[in-house]
């Protein structure tokens, strides 16, 4: 089952920093331990300086059954750029203004309508929290696909997706979409494959192939600044 997410961007003032590498993880009482111990060591693998990053602006994992059971009024809602679906068959999201990072442990299969249980939760983890990174490695409150240099980047590998099969431009449409929206899940899809697997299911070697520029940037900011 494919998944995606979409990105909630709220400007606000970043509240009191605190000096650790320490992500708070908010594991709700319905959620197996199974699945909470699998997000807490896939997290334990991100590179310290990112983790510090997000704890010194006060980020925090949350770990819930299902997000529309933990968000209500997102039921019935279509994700930004899905073409069909809901909230329900979704497995993350990324609120801006609660600085939540959230990884859900079941989500209904758009195709069967069963209940299925969410078997990569370090993809769907690594990709809300590129949304994160987004804001947080930016400068003056701008997130990083915001950039000139960034947006570069990304409209190389853009115009080169868009000389591709109509097929192909399919597949991948929901990082060419208009606006911000695009540029901000390209980045986020990108910063999860550099680091072990994205939420799509669109192989890393694939997905890198097509977005090289964008790859070298995410490399170049994020995980090589060890800030």
């Amino acid at each position: 089952m494919k998944t995606k997410q979409v990105c909630q961007v709220i400007t606000t003032t970043p509240k009191l920093k605190v000096k650790t590498n320490s992500v708070p993880v908010l594991v709700r009482k319905n959620v197996s331990n199974v699945f909470a111990e699998k997000v807490q060591e896939e997290l334990n693998i991100i590179p310290e300086h990112i983790k510090y990053e997000l704890a010194y602006y006060n980020y925090k994992i949350v770990v819930c059954r299902m997000l529309v059971e933990e968000y209500p009024e997102l039921k019935g809602e279509k994700p930004r750029g899905w073409s069909s679906g809901t909230w329900s068959s979704a497995s993350g999201i990324y609120f801006q203004e609660e600085r939540e990072i959230i990884v859900a442990e079941k989500f209904i299969n758009y195709y069967t309508r069963g209940l299925n249980n969410q078997k990569k939760p370090g993809c769907i983890l690594r990709h809300e929290m590129g949304h994160a990174v987004d804001k947080v490695f930016g400068k003056l409150f701008t997130p990083l696909s915001e950039t000139r240099a960034f947006k570069l980047a990304y409209n190389k590998d853009k115009e080169y997706i868009e000389s591709l099969q109509l097929s192909k431009q399919k597949q991948l449409s929901y990082y060419l979409q208009d606006g911000n929206s695009g540029k901000e899940e390209a980045f986020a899809e990108t910063f999860a494959n550099l680091l072990g697997g994205g939420a799509d299911v669109i192989s890393n070697d694939c997905f890198s192939k097509y977005f090289s520029n964008v790859r070298e940037f995410v490399n170049d900011k994020v995980l090589a600044a060890n800030l």
